[in-house]
């Protein structure tokens, strides 16, 4: 969109820039906002997972070995939307990825760092994800 190059008083210009100036203000104070994503995040990277997030690894394990896992699933799958939405450029960080790949890598993580919390295993597939690895 080409802006109107009359700025005078009254003119088209002049409201198109107005717009501009409150569009501008509006955005800034969005992301200033404490709820916007990148404000999420403290100054050395970390933030409070709430739910099933602060359970460990071992819970995860144990959840699995008796088949009760579908809690911290929706809690994974929350996960992965929400970095879809709020962080991921494309559509689906996990696109071409089987669950049950995704559940294994888990498995694996979990498997050899029960005390590691399920968050920040979670978080370390993303990475994974995110980087194609």
């Amino acid at each position: 969109m080409t802006p109107p190059h009359n700025v005078g008083p009254g003119g088209p210009g002049r409201k198109y820039a107005a717009r501009l100036v409150v569009a501008l203000i509006a955005g800034g104070l969005w992301l200033a906002a404490p709820g916007h994503p990148a404000a999420a995040l403290d100054r050395n990277g970390q933030y409070v997972p709430l739910g099933l997030g602060e359970a460990t690894c071992a819970t995860w394990s144990a959840a699995r070995q008796q088949g009760q896992d579908i809690d911290l699933r929706a809690w994974l799958d929350g996960y992965l939307t929400a970095y879809n939405r709020f962080v991921y450029p494309g559509t689906d960080v996990a696109a071409g990825r089987d669950m049950a790949d995704l559940l294994a890598w888990l498995d694996d993580t979990c498997g050899a760092q029960p005390d590691l919390p399920f968050s920040a295993a979670v978080d370390r597939l993303v990475i994974v994800l995110h980087h194609g690895q």
